[in-house]
């Protein structure tokens, strides 16, 4: 009973999977929200701001911002969605 009781208290504590091979941006207007691993990164409304904050890293883990995005992502529609993983392994260059 006891391992019931425990695994139900700590259902709400559970932390989905991040879905993406990197960071994504939520495009709302002319501004974009950029989070990884649900943590949110900033806004960028220029290409210069959102390398800059692609760049900056990962901030710490927060479960309130984590609660935030899954449901603002899950009211997201797909276009407006972007993955930058692709995109920034493709401005890299080549280690040869």
């Amino acid at each position: 009973m006891h391992g019931a009781r425990l695994m139900l208290a700590l259902r709400d504590l559970r932390v989905e999977h991040w879905p993406y091979r990197g960071a994504v941006g939520i495009r709302e207007g002319d501004a974009m929200h950029v989070v990884d691993s649900w943590c949110y990164l900033g806004t960028a409304s220029s290409d210069e701001e959102l390398h800059a904050i692609l760049d900056a890293g990962r901030p710490s883990f927060e479960l309130d911002a984590y609660r935030i995005l899954v449901k603002a992502m899950r009211r997201a529609k797909l276009v407006d969605l972007h993955e930058f993983a692709a995109v920034r392994a493709s401005a890299e260059p080549d280690a040869a």
